[in-house]
């Protein structure tokens, strides 16, 4: 057995229906290219599809004639005739040639690859701004802790010296303390010594 489905189903019909020069395309086609000019062949039979909506696409350049009956070239006079309208018939519009597609295309790429750089460069400037800001809070934050930072080791200073002063003087205290215990003790016991 050989199965097959409606993709291929269509496509057989299609090329069978086809006209010279011109590419015969389903609705799904024209509806993934709506800026393309789509030349509607009124519909085409299909097996166990019924009547489908199709489309020419007239080629750039090339002739519009076709042979006897409307058929392909190449066919013959006992050819059935064509369901669809003659090229006579049709009045195709104006048509971009693949060039023109194609610097359409491009242009459009490089616009759009344009934006994207633009828009990582304003990323990547906000990025350098904040950082420089963030770098000038943090050098503020550096200088202020190194103020802080010498004003405790002039702190630390001056209690060590007034630390100093205070042992001194508590030292000359109690040395003056110590002797004059010292010397009261002597007098009292001379007089207890010299007592009649």
């Amino acid at each position: 057995f050989c199965l097959f489905g409606d993709t291929v189903n269509i496509a057989a019909r299609m090329e069978s229906t086809g006209r010279p020069y011109m590419l015969h395309a389903s609705a799904s086609v024209r509806d993934a290219l709506p800026n393309t000019a789509w030349i509607p062949t009124g519909g085409t039979h299909v097996r166990s599809k019924g009547m489908v909506e199709t489309y020419f696409f007239q080629v750039p350049g090339m002739p519009t004639e076709v042979g006897p009956h409307g058929t392909r070239i190449g066919g013959t006079e006992s050819d059935p005739p064509s369901l669809l309208p003659s090229m006579a018939d049709i009045d195709a519009p104006s048509i971009p040639t693949k060039s023109v597609i194609v610097r359409e295309a491009t242009l459009a790429a490089s616009s759009a690859a344009a934006s994207k750089a633009a828009a990582e460069i304003a990323l990547h400037k906000a990025a350098a701004e904040h950082a420089a800001a963030g770098s000038a809070q943090l050098e503020a934050a550096l200088e202020a802790a190194v103020a802080e930072r010498s004003e405790l080791a002039m702190n630390y200073k001056r209690l060590a010296a007034q630390l100093d002063e205070a042992r001194a003087a508590a030292q000359e205290a109690h040395a003056h303390a110590a002797h004059a215990a010292q010397q009261q003790y002597v007098r009292q016991a001379s007089s207890r010594r010299f007592t009649p």
